[in-house]
């Protein structure tokens, strides 16, 4: 049911795991991708910082980079609303907790017009990983123009940054939907932020260990057909249907079929 981010340029794969494994669905957020040199910036300068002016950078230097620490630096020029790229440079290097990992440059974003943005790196892109805040400048600035979104099973929020969980690999945003900058984020993605789907819905009837069942019973309170599909299956799809048949008044039926059977809109429940 939540939308997911995802700032990096390594596309996010995680497997919802299944009673076999040979059956596990991979659910996927795109990857980021921005620059194969850095993190560019996609609007050009100059920027109105006048209101929004806070660039919140993360930096994780671990090994496994899971633990980030934020820097928030006012970018806004001499004349907060027409910055230019380049007053955002140099106030980006004169900062010691950025210029310490990070470094900066202008850079143009399209040849044709020669307009300018702003490329952020790494100094050592083997052991620094960063990512940008979307809030604040971030939203006239757009380094995250281009970054992965999806909507995946709650089960995936392990895998956000800041998570405790010792398994989660810390590389996802999870967007909040009554946020508007994220409603911005999850709308430019195609989603509709307003309609988030359940986490059975997102299974889409290929996870086969669960199950949805609409059972007809008749006068005596007797099961006389079971129409049984996986979880998110559609109408169209391929169900069972179990039907019993009873003598008399007994209430153990002596006849049971299972036939396969294509769902019909009608069949389907809800929990």
């Amino acid at each position: 049911m939540p939308f997911f981010q995802n700032l990096f340029n390594e596309e996010f794969r995680g497997t919802f795991p299944l009673a076999d494994r040979q059956y596990n669905i991979t659910f996927r957020v795109p990857a980021n991708t921005n620059s194969n040199h850095g993190t560019l910036s996609w609007t050009p300068g100059p920027y109105d910082l006048s209101s929004d002016n806070t660039l919140t950078i993360n930096i994780a230097k671990s090994h496994n980079f899971k633990k980030f620490f934020s820097t928030a630096i006012n970018v806004a020029g001499a004349t907060a609303s027409a910055t230019t790229a380049q007053e955002v440079v140099d106030i980006l290097r004169a900062n010691v907790n950025f210029s310490d990992s990070l470094t900066a440059e202008v850079k143009v974003i399209n040849k044709q017009t020669n307009t300018l943005g702003i490329l952020i790196k790494a100094i050592d892109p083997l052991g620094v990983k960063f990512y940008i805040s979307n809030s604040s400048a971030e939203k006239k600035l757009n380094f995250n123009g281009r970054a992965g979104v999806a909507e995946m099973p709650t089960y995936y929020t392990k895998h956000i940054i800041g998570s405790e969980d010792e398994n989660s690999l810390c590389t996802l945003i999870e967007l909040d939907t009554s946020d508007a900058v994220d409603q911005a984020i999850i709308t430019e993605a195609g989603y509709d932020y307003t309609n988030a789907l359940d986490d059975w819905e997102l299974l889409g009837g290929r996870a086969e260990i669960f199950k949805f069942q609409k059972q007809t019973v008749d006068g005596s309170d007797r099961i006389t057909q079971i129409i049984e599909y996986p979880a998110g299956a559609k109408a169209g799809d391929l169900a069972r249907l179990t039907k019993y048949s009873y003598t008399s008044a007994n209430k153990n039926a002596d006849k049971i079929t299972q036939v396969p059977y294509t769902l019909q809109s009608g069949d389907l429940v809800t929990p």
